[in-house]
């Protein structure tokens, strides 16, 4: 199942690895955009905060991919997920222009479907 798949809820994954999987995916697809994000960014001040939140989404991807404990890894990546938002919210609020609206709408959507096959993993996610 691709990204897209994932987003247009058009195949319901059926196992805890297919949401793992998927979330993982998703989780990527803000990692890129955020990366774009960093590198368009006219507002060097702003820097600190998008590294940051690079870095973290970096670790979140590389645990979920781990053979660590399901529950331990997803309860990790959900933490993560809010903190990434709490980052990078505040700087798609304040951003000078809506050309990167397209990339920050990217980020947001991403780490929202993550956050949802996350749930699904672990029996939590709402249908």
């Amino acid at each position: 199942m691709n990204s897209q798949e994932v987003r247009m809820g058009k195949a319901e994954p059926e196992t805890e690895a297919d949401h793992l999987q998927n979330a993982m995916t998703r989780l990527e697809d803000s990692q890129t955009a955020l990366t774009r994000l960093a590198k368009i960014c006219c507002r060097p001040e702003r820097s600190p905060a998008m590294n940051q939140s690079l870095e973290l989404i970096e670790r979140t991807v590389n645990t979920l991919g781990s053979e660590s404990d399901t529950e331990a890894k997803v309860n990790e990546a959900v933490a993560a997920i809010a903190q990434l938002g709490a980052q990078v919210g505040p700087l798609y609020a304040t951003c000078c222009t809506p050309k990167r609206a397209p990339h920050y709408r990217t980020f947001f959507e991403g780490l929202g479907d993550a956050h949802g096959q996350l749930a699904s993993a672990v029996g939590a996610g709402h249908h």
